[in-house]
């Protein structure tokens, strides 16, 4: 030992040690030729062997558990929604009105095939944003069985009942992934959910309009959520993504559930394909200013099979 570092007779421990050769020999070149380190007896190499080894090893570690993810994926699919309800009010303050279960009383169908659109743009392993789009309308034509009070219209009994309800369905969610390795992604979502709502009704009797209404309803709502996507092999995926609000804000009011789980298989980096649940509730409620009310419940279940691309 010289001058308080290593002679190369001493340091001969650490360039000949495997664990330092390969892309450690520049660490090993550095600690025989500047460290400050003066050990008393050889139990400090020892120690020092097992110190920097096991950090070398950590961090090797966590280099390899860093999972590669595309920047961008996009799935186009169909989206098989065989179960959707719908039940809906219009009152005012000086009629009560009814309560309408859509498929009972207006003959809405409760089940559609129609285009979905969902996506992630990953900025890194940790944070990502995604985006979802859908869009369908319901309609139907009843003879009256009883009056109907809707606003401040009343359609008669024996009236012949036109409507229509459309939806458009746009959803984006910042999420935070605070564990993602290899096999797990864990993470928690803060996103904004936005649904429009068109609802048209024209009573006719005896070839005579007698009363036409339409009305929209826009309801934003902020949603905070949990994702867990689980690598059953490199080319299996189950990822899940739950979503949940509740807001209410002077004259209007709502909640909202959605749900994905779905199972992907990729072909290679860039394409695969996918099958998702997918579940949603939204209610709504919002009072204008001449005390009209308008209520919304509206449930959609189904199945999405999709193509994925990465990019």
């Amino acid at each position: 030992m010289r001058g308080g570092s290593f002679t190369g007779q001493d340091c001969s421990w650490i360039a000949t040690n495997p664990l330092f050769l390969g892309r450690f020999r520049l660490i090993s070149s550095v600690v025989c030729e500047g460290m400050f380190i003066n050990p008393s007896d050889i139990k400090m190499r020892n120690l020092m062997t097992i110190a920097v080894s096991g950090l070398l090893l950590w961090s090797g570690n966590v280099a390899a558990q860093t999972p590669e993810t595309e920047s961008l994926k996009v799935d186009l699919g169909a989206y098989f929604i065989f179960d959707t309800s719908t039940t809906l009010s219009y009152t005012s303050a000086r009629s009560v009105g009814l309560t309408i279960d859509s498929e009972r009383d207006l003959d809405w169908q409760s089940s559609m095939n129609v285009f979905r659109l969902d996506g992630r743009f990953r900025f890194t392993p940790a944070h990502s944003v995604d985006f979802s789009w859908f869009s369908f309308d319901r309609d139907g034509e009843v003879v009256l069985d009883e009056e109907l009070t809707w606003g401040d219209d009343v359609y008669p009994i024996n009236a012949n009942l036109d409507t229509r309800m459309g939806r458009d369905t746009y959803r984006t969610s910042y999420i935070w992934s605070f564990h993602h390795d290899e096999k797990v992604e864990l993470g928690v979502s803060l996103g904004l959910h936005v649904t429009q709502f068109s609802v048209d009704l024209e009573g006719t009797y005896n070839g005579r309009v007698v009363a036409s209404n339409s009305n929209k309803l826009t309801a934003p709502l902020p949603v905070i959520g949990f994702v867990l996507n689980y690598a059953i092999t490199p080319d299996l995926t189950w990822s899940n993504q739950f979503e949940v609000f509740y807001l209410s804000v002077n004259d209007a009011k709502g909640s909202l559930t959605d749900l994905r789980s779905s199972f992907e298989y990729a072909f290679d980096k860039r394409w695969g394909v996918g099958l998702a649940v997918v579940s949603n509730r939204l209610k709504a409620e919002y009072t204008d200013g001449q005390d009209r009310t308008l209520y919304l419940d509206d449930q959609v279940l189904g199945l999405n099979a999709y193509v994925t691309l990465r990019f």
